[in-house]
C-alpha cells in the first residue's frame, strides 16, 4: 500500500500534503514500529500484548502481508505463553490445595511479608525456591 501510494504511476493518491509533508492519518507510534519493519524486517515492540493488536491494523490497513504474518505468530506465540502461564499457576492452586487437605496450614511455614506497605503471606519453602536469591537468604536468616 506505502509503495503504491508513493509511485507515480499509480492511481492510489498518497496522504494529504500538509506544509510540504505527507499526511496520513495513523497512530505514530504504531507507523514507528512499521518504518522499522520495512527496513529490518523485524517486529520491535516494548510491550508486545498492547501493541501487537495495533500493529495488526496497521499491517493490514499498508497491505503488509508478511508483517501481518509475523505478527500474527508473535499474537499466536503470546497466546501459548499465556497458556502455560494458566497451567503452572492452576498447578500451584492444585498444590496448596492438596497441601490444606492433607493437613491444613499447619504444615505450613508461613511468612509474612511487607513489599513497601503491601503485606504478603507466603509459605517459606515458595519462597526460597531459587536458594542463591536474596530473598531466599533473607526468610532463612
Amino acid at each position: 500500500m506505502l509503495a503504491k501510494m508513493f509511485d507515480p504511476n499509480s492511481p492510489l493518491l498518497p496522504g494529504k500534503v500538509q506544509d510540504g509533508n505527507y499526511f496520513l492519518d495513523r497512530n505514530p507510534d504504531r507507523f514507528k514500529v512499521v518504518l522499522d519493519y520495512l527496513r529490518d524486517g523485524e517486529i520491535c515492540v516494548a510491550n508486545e500484548k498492547e501493541s501487537l493488536p495495533g500493529l495488526l491494523i496497521e499491517a493490514r490497513y499498508f497491505q503488509l502481508a508478511d508483517m501481518e504474518q509475523k505478527v500474527m505468530d508473535c499474537i499466536d506465540r503470546e497466546r501459548g505463553e499465556e497458556m502455560q502461564r494458566a497451567r503452572k499457576i492452576a498447578q500451584e492452586v492444585a498444590n496448596c490445595l492438596q497441601k490444606q487437605k492433607s493437613g491444613g496450614t499447619d504444615g505450613w511455614n508461613l511468612v509474612t511479608v511487607n513489599v513497601s506497605g503491601r503485606i504478603f503471606q507466603a509459605d517459606q519453602d515458595t519462597l526460597c525456591k531459587a536458594p542463591d536469591s536474596l530473598l531466599a537468604k533473607m526468610v532463612q536468616g
